[in-house]
């Protein structure tokens, strides 16, 4: 009776194992894509779609798309001529979610983001961004590049 326990424990231990991974695989789609399509509406400068993937806490400090615009143009200017982008691992720290990536522009300069994600009702936002150096980056190797 006792190797049926511990058995019937270590299954239910694998279960939830397998439930927590595709969870974590499910979060860094969401947030993947979330990235990518905000990308996606700055490359055709549709401000109103990329301001729709801020979180509330920023589109209360900044109050329009016009000065989030405003506010990538000049911090941001690599996301406006996004040539490639790369994921690296997902990361959490400290209850922050945070996504780093990659980015090729159409001058062939790499540039590193590291996005601060806020899970809302409606889907995954971006809650804070800045640039990072290239070195002393974790996993470097491992990334999920995709054209764009």
């Amino acid at each position: 009776m006792r190797l049926l326990s511990f058995t019937a424990i270590l299954s239910g231990s694998a279960t939830f194992s397998a439930v927590m991974a595709m969870s974590q695989e499910d979060r860094g789609a969401a947030i993947r894509s979330a990235i990518d399509r905000q990308l996606a509406a700055l490359r055709t400068e549709n401000l109103s779609r990329a301001y729709g993937y801020v979180s509330r806490n920023i589109r209360g400090q900044l109050g329009s798309a016009q000065l989030f615009a405003q506010l990538m143009r000049q911090g941001f200017p690599m996301a406006w001529d996004v040539r490639r982008v790369g994921y690296l691992p997902l990361r959490c720290r400290d209850g922050l979610v945070q996504q780093r990536v990659t980015i090729r522009d159409s001058a062939g300069r790499t540039h590193v983001l590291e996005y601060d994600m806020a899970e809302e009702a409606d889907g995954w936002k971006i809650d804070g961004l800045r640039t990072l150096p290239l070195t002393g980056l974790e996993h470097p190797g491992k990334s999920a590049a995709r054209d764009g």
